[in-house]
Parts: structure tokens; sequence; C-alpha cells
């Protein structure tokens, strides 16, 4: 009975372990499942007096990637603020920061793709200083009165080749045409 309790265990935290976003190994096919996986994820609608929405998790320490986040913001009038951040706990050759924006569409009940930003940061120096990079930005003249949620896919390369990456998403706020 104990043989098979462990077993049991085995499979069930193999399967936790599984189902985290985090990828690694090669580039082109990490990146494009990582899209697609997102696109069909559930997000909730935040009320309307809500303005800021942050990720809804927060990757486990990896090898590599310490923590990161995304955030999305309704500024108002057609606006939306966005801020991205990705850490790793020792130094890297490469991170990239890859940020989706998905807005609700009502007619086919789901989320669409209508923008994406990819911000690149290389250590070209060869200093080994690189570990840590965040960026916010606006999004404007967008359509008010509409669901927006962002995603993101953050994704560092280490110095001996290995890649680790973590997805982060928002749930969605309502863009207002007036003051936020």
């Amino acid at each position: 009975m104990k043989r098979v309790s462990k077993f049991v265990m085995v499979i069930f935290s193999s399967l936790y372990i599984t189902a985290m976003s985090v990828y690694a190994g090669d580039y082109f096919n990490w990146e494009m499942q990582a899209k697609q996986e997102g696109l069909s994820t559930v997000s909730a609608f935040l009320p309307e007096g809500i303005t800021v929405a942050e990720e809804l998790d927060s990757v486990m320490r990896g090898r590599y990637i310490a923590s990161s986040g995304l955030s999305i913001s309704n500024e108002g009038y057609g606006v939306l603020g966005v801020y991205a951040d990705t850490l790793a706990h020792v130094s890297v050759k490469k991170i990239k920061m890859t940020i989706y924006l998905d807005q609700w569409n009502d007619q086919d009940e789901d989320w669409e793709q209508i923008d994406s930003k990819e911000l690149i940061y290389e250590d070209e120096a060869g200093d080994e200083d690189l570990h840590a990079v965040s960026e916010s930005f606006l999004v404007e003249n967008l359509e008010t009165d509409k669901y927006y949620r962002l995603r993101g896919l953050h994704a560092v390369w280490s110095f001996d080749g290995y890649v680790e990456s973590h997805a982060t998403m928002t749930n969605g706020i309502l863009l207002t045409d007036g003051p936020a």
C-alpha cells in the first residue's frame, strides 16, 4: 500500500510541476507555444471602478528567473498604462519581454490579440551586469468602453546557452472615455 501511495504522490507532483508556465529550450517552439496557450486562458472582468490589474501568477524561482511582473492600468480617455519587469537572480546574456495586448470581443465572447511589443535587452559590453529590466509605456487611441488585458512572455538567455521563460497575464480592465 505504501508503494502505491508513493507512486500516486510522484504522479501528482509531476503533474503539478508540468502545469506551470515555465518554458526552456528551443527559442521558436516555446515562444509560439506560450503565445497560443495564453490566448485561451480565462481572465476575469474587473469592476468598472478598478483602474489597475496586476499579473495573476508569479513565477516560482527558476534556474535563472527570480520574478517577472505585468500590470495594466486605465489612464482614462482611451489610454492604457503598461508596466512589465523581469528579474534574474544571476547575471544573464539577454532578457526579452514580449507584451501582448488583448481586447474582449463581445461578439465572439473571447479575447482577441490587437497589438504586441517586443523589448530586448542584451549584455553587449560583456561585463555580465544584466540581471533586471523594467519598462513602462502608454498605449493611446484605443476603443473605449471595452475590456483589455495584457499577456507577457518573459525570457532570459544564460551565458551557457540555456533559455528560461515565464508567462504572465492580467485580468481584464474596462477602458473609460473620461477620467480614470
